[in-house]
């Protein structure tokens, strides 16, 4: 499918979010999968190539546009990002992925994201708000610093908007102590983990310790950031 770029917004420090116009036509995706974004040319010389893989940060509610966000870096492709003209066609490939929220999901839900692992997440409570699901949905971001949390204006927005969504902003390294604080019951949740891969192994082995089935956890990790 082919898209426009139609709007670029710096959401944190280093960190930009893309409105993508999908020209009328129709995409239909589940809040949590990911898309691959392609150029047909890269100005700016990339060795792996003109493709890359986007998680998506808008709801499947919003028509006609498809929002995600990533961390700048020396790449060829995100310097193509930041620096292409408003209209630039980009393709869109899938959507992909199994990250997702199933409709009838019974037990509450803990969403744990680390850095610009949040992104998917966002999809998810933007469309469960929209959707006015009662499930039960706490978020704990973790960041290095106030200034590198993406969406967190949006999201303290949300938990305005949606009185079944709570969320816990840690700075600095994530703890199992920080998340014990932040859960109650911790036994009886379903756990999404997104982020870098060595935290998503350290909370998933940090879960497994404290008692959480291992089925119970759900993990995607972001690789690279190039």
């Amino acid at each position: 499918m082919q898209t426009k770029l139609a709007e670029r917004k710096i959401i944190a420090e280093n960190t930009t979010e893309i409105t993508l116009d999908l020209q009328n036509q129709e995409f239909k995706f589940k809040a949590g999968q990911y898309v691959n974004l392609c150029f047909e040319t890269l100005p700016h010389h990339d060795p792996r190539g003109t493709c890359r893989e986007f998680s998506i940060s808008s709801s499947p509610k919003e028509e006609g546009i498809l929002r995600t966000a990533f961390r700048h870096s020396h790449s060829g492709f995100k310097r193509t990002m930041l620096s292409m003209p408003l209209g630039t066609s980009v393709a869109i490939d899938g959507p992909f992925g199994l990250f997702t929220i199933p409709k009838r999901q019974i037990a509450p839900v803990v969403l744990i994201a680390g850095g610009i692992g949040v992104t998917p997440f966002m999809s998810m409570i933007k469309s469960m708000t929209l959707d006015k699901n009662p499930l039960q949905v706490t978020l704990i971001t973790s960041n290095s610093t106030i200034e590198r949390a993406p969406f967190r204006d949006e999201l303290k927005r949300l938990t305005k908007e949606n009185q079944n969504f709570t969320l816990h902003e840690n700075i600095g390294h994530l703890t199992p102590k920080f998340i014990r604080a932040a859960v109650e019951d911790m036994a009886d949740q379903i756990y999404y983990l997104a982020g870098p891969p060595k935290m998503v192994h350290d909370i998933r082995e940090a879960l497994k310790g404290a008692g959480i089935d291992d089925d119970n956890i759900l993990a995607e990790e972001f690789v690279g950031y190039e």
